[in-house]
């Protein structure tokens, strides 16, 4: 068997610190597969990622495209000096560099922004905030842990206010979750970067009895708010098992999945009502990038990408795998009163759209502000239930049912 093939990072005689890619590309000259790619570091072998699409440089020698590897790496756990890094496929040497390291002290930085200590939480809602290295490390993975269960978090969507603490934008993460399922009372929110807590809060759940709620109607009309002489109408949403600010009649338009890719996006539901702060989401099978695009009312066309590969233990039968998740933490205020369409492409493939109205107080973060509202005979004759603004989700909250 003969290899051919390049380790491109690091180059030989380099300087290396934080956390980095080492890459490169491998193939065989008998046009055999290549079952393995392994990256030798002072004697200690680690498993690297084959079959991606690398630079140019490999079509003519593999007569092929998909010969890359990388494999994300902390230099500082090497310590300071030269080591020496060795490409492997199937146990056979193709290329190697000697590098000097130098040790950078990485600090997690970060905040939980939702939710709040001592907040309350009900139904469903995201949990969200922004995490970064110092140092130019990466980081991997961030995952939220409430009474000691953890459940990955989409991480990587631009917030433009995290330049300055991470010199970067793209450090939000969001996970849209059911608090429901956890029961009513105190509750522990734990946010880790790559296993480093960052931020906590205990929190107060408030359910209406069930994990899901179903054929219940509700709404509550409170004066004076956001200020005097205003009213904002509260309606309940199943999708969302809470109550939204909300104008108008529900809107109607074309919706539904494309049928192009194996997936679904979940959130926002078809025709619903949105206001505050969100999470789009849903999942796909295989995605190299989930764009949302949201066609305003007023002609604009907003475009992010979304954060892509979370853990959906539920899309494995479908997928063969499960981390198939995609979100984007979405303030609702910024898009605007409205009628919206929401889109979701998967590799600029259609993967679903929904029609949403969304309902503004008239700012993008609305300060400073309280206000409760008292919904009667739900969800059910005799019972009822207080609704209490909440600032960091721009939205209502149930806190109390009697």
């Amino acid at each position: 068997m003969v290899v051919v093939g390049s380790l491109e990072s690091p180059s030989p005689d380099t300087f290396q610190s934080g956390t980095g890619p080492i890459f490169g590309w491998v193939c065989r000259t008998d046009h055999g597969e290549i079952e393995r790619v392994e990256i030798e570091i002072d004697g200690q072998r680690y498993i690297a990622t084959y079959g991606m699409i690398p630079s140019l440089l490999s079509t003519e020698a593999c007569e092929g495209t998909h010969n890359g590897f990388s494999l994300s790496f902390n230099w500082n756990q090497l310590g300071d000096g030269e080591h020496t890094v060795v490409a492997l496929a199937d146990g056979v040497e193709f290329d190697r560099a000697t590098v000097t390291v130098t040790v950078v002290i990485e600090t997690v930085v970060g905040s939980l922004e939702n939710p709040g200590p001592a907040s309350f939480q009900s139904g469903i809602g995201p949990i969200w905030g922004w995490v970064c290295r110092t140092g130019n490390g990466e980081i991997e993975r961030v995952e939220i842990e409430i009474d000691g269960q953890r459940l990955r978090a989409a991480y990587g969507t631009e917030l433009l206010s995290t330049i300055e603490a991470c010199e970067d934008t793209n450090n939000a993460f969001s996970v849209l979750f059911n608090w429901s399922l956890l029961g009513d009372g105190g509750h522990t929110v734990v946010a880790l970067a790559d296993g480093v807590e960052f931020g906590r809060a205990t929190v107060t759940v408030t359910t209406l009895g069930e994990g899901f709620v179903r054929g219940v109607a509700g709404e509550c009309r409170l004066a004076d708010f956001p200020q005097l002489g205003l009213t904002t109408t509260l309606v309940w949403q199943r999708s969302s098992q809470n109550f939204v600010i909300a104008s108008g009649a529900a809107p109607v338009g074309i919706n539904g999945t494309s049928g192009a890719v194996v997936g679904y996006m979940e959130n926002p539901s078809p025709n619903s009502f949105q206001s505050g702060i969100g999470v789009i989401s849903g999942w796909a099978c295989e995605a190299e990038v989930v764009e949302i695009v949201i066609e305003t009312a007023d002609g604009r066309t907003i475009s992010q990408e979304a954060a892509y590969g979370t853990e959906r233990a539920d899309t494995e039968a479908m997928c063969g795998d499960t981390d198939n998740g995609f979100g984007f933490l979405v303030n609702w205020n910024q898009i605007g009163d409205g009628v919206h369409t929401v889109v979701a492409y998967v590799d600029d493939m259609e993967l679903g759209r929904a029609t949403v109205r969304v309902t503004t107080l008239g700012e993008e973060f609305l300060e400073d502000t309280a206000g409760s509202c008292v919904v009667g005979d739900f969800p059910s004759p005799g019972e009822t239930v207080t609704l209490e603004w909440l600032e960091t989700i721009q939205n209502f909250v149930i806190t109390d049912v009697r």
